[in-house]
């Protein structure tokens, strides 16, 4: 709630807000693609327990990725400034790489056969 309070009552600055988001959006949007396409190889291997997730191809990768892309960020913003702005945008970029991570992945499970 005090994400949408900040925001809605005008303490912060907006452009905070929408640069942190489209940034994240971009980001997790990205990273969903990969992890779509590590999944449309590996996945009827990883569900038959021939390999494990982390034995498939691209596995670590999007798993360091994910780990810096959340937690430059986040780190960052406990040692910068801890501003209303710094900390709207921050929380609007994690929004904002989980629903583009989200988005990636939905249009990918639309696509599969039934």
């Amino acid at each position: 709630w005090s994400w949408i309070t900040v925001t809605l009552a005008g303490r912060a600055n907006p452009w905070w807000c929408i640069i942190g988001f489209v940034l994240g959006t971009v980001l997790g949007y990205g990273h969903g693609k990969w992890t779509a396409r590590m999944w449309a190889r590996e996945y009827l291997r990883v569900l038959r327990r021939e390999i494990t997730f982390w034995e498939a191809k691209g596995a670590t990768g999007t798993t360091v990725y994910v780990m810096l892309a959340l937690g430059i960020p986040v780190f960052g913003g406990l040692v910068i400034e801890q501003s209303y702005d710094t900390l709207i945008g921050i929380q609007s970029y994690i929004f904002g790489f989980i629903g583009g991570m989200n988005l990636a992945l939905y249009l990918w499970v639309r696509r599969l056969p039934r």
